[in-house]
């Protein structure tokens, strides 16, 4: 999703390949796009061209019958209500309707899930449907229609950051277009345009699919405590998130920082691991970032909540308390 029509003519898109609305605005399958015999499965995604910029000719969908499913979808799926499938094809051809792919989650069932705000700017229905497509949460509800900046974020209400200790909170990069801090590892990637455009005619396909760059990017990681997201930003750029599951401990942050600067290393010399791979090989640049410590005074932009819980209950009664006793004190001094 653009943000604006100004944007929209910055990055040379014509107006006949934009829609008024969000990209994640309408159900794919709503107009049942698939032929007799096949079922449609929403798929989430953005189509890189050979400029690096996103194809407006990206079907949001496939079509898949009990032949592709095997192969194509592997992995636990959760129906609309809230009931687990092992995979695909087992809810395939029933007539339950898929939610999202992976484990069912309470909070992700219809009657009790929030909406979130991707960092990619793409609002989701819960945080697991962001999960299925590789896309960390920026924060809780729709997304702002304004570019992120002092303007567009100034209303933001941040999740807030972990502590590590009662003096210590977590501090993070701010993705590119996002709004809050992530309390992990964060990798810009620079494509090469004529590789991007290799790996189109060597696939032989019409573009580059960035779900597919972000599942072949994890295959990458060594530590499981590190969850990879990404998504593609706006000047054509990638980034990768690499966050930990349990982000109250600083080691596991510590070791998504690490693997951070590990996959930086292999993109920037240009490891053979990535350049024989042709959905990472025109990866040529990365610049890492990193989560840190941060006293507990330091101000956090846009934070939901930045005193410990509890902390403003017990600083109430010590003030009423000591302004008490010092009433107490005059009055005895003028008796």
């Amino acid at each position: 999703t653009i943000p604006n029509a100004c944007f929209a003519d910055c990055l040379g898109y014509h107006e006949n390949q934009r829609e008024l609305g969000s990209c994640n605005g309408e159900d794919p399958c709503d107009s049942s796009p698939c032929p007799s015999g096949k079922k449609c499965v929403p798929y989430r995604h953005v189509c890189l061209s050979e400029d690096g910029n996103a194809v407006s000719n990206c079907p949001q969908y496939t079509c898949e019958t009990v032949l592709t499913c095997e192969g194509s979808l592997i992995g636990p799926v959760c129906d609309k209500n809230n009931n687990q499938h092992s995979g695909l094809c087992e809810i395939l051809f029933t007539k339950e309707e898929i939610d999202y792919k992976g484990y069912c989650q309470l909070d992700c069932f219809a009657s009790r899930r929030s909406s979130v705000c991707g960092v990619n700017g793409e609002t989701y229905a819960s945080r697991c449907h962001a999960d299925e497509v590789g896309v960390a949460v920026d924060y809780i509800g729709d997304c702002n229609d304004v570019p992120a900046g002092p303007v567009g974020c100034e209303h933001i209400k941040c999740p807030g950051m972990p502590y590590f200790h009662q003096d210590e909170i977590c501090g993070g990069p701010t993705p590119p277009g996002a709004c809050c801090q992530q309390c992990g590892g964060m990798l810009r990637t620079i494509v090469d345009k004529n590789g991007l455009e290799r790996s189109r005619k060597a696939m032989g396909t019409n573009s580059v699919d960035s779900y597919t760059i972000i599942k072949r990017m994890r295959h990458l990681i060594d530590i499981l405590e590190c969850q990879l997201f990404g998504y593609v930003t706006l000047d054509g750029t990638i980034t990768f998130l690499l966050l930990p599951v349990n982000s109250s401990s600083y080691f596991n942050v510590q070791a998504c920082n690490i693997e951070t600067s590990r996959l930086s290393t292999l993109i920037n010399n240009r490891s053979p691991i990535l350049a024989s791979d042709p959905f990472l090989f025109f990866l040529i640049a990365a610049e890492p970032s990193s989560a840190h410590k941060m006293p507990i005074t330091t101000t956090i932009i846009n934070s939901d909540s930045f005193e410990p819980s509890g902390c403003n209950r017990r600083v109430v009664p010590y003030t009423i308390l000591l302004i008490f006793s010092v009433v107490t004190v005059i009055l005895w001094t003028i008796n």
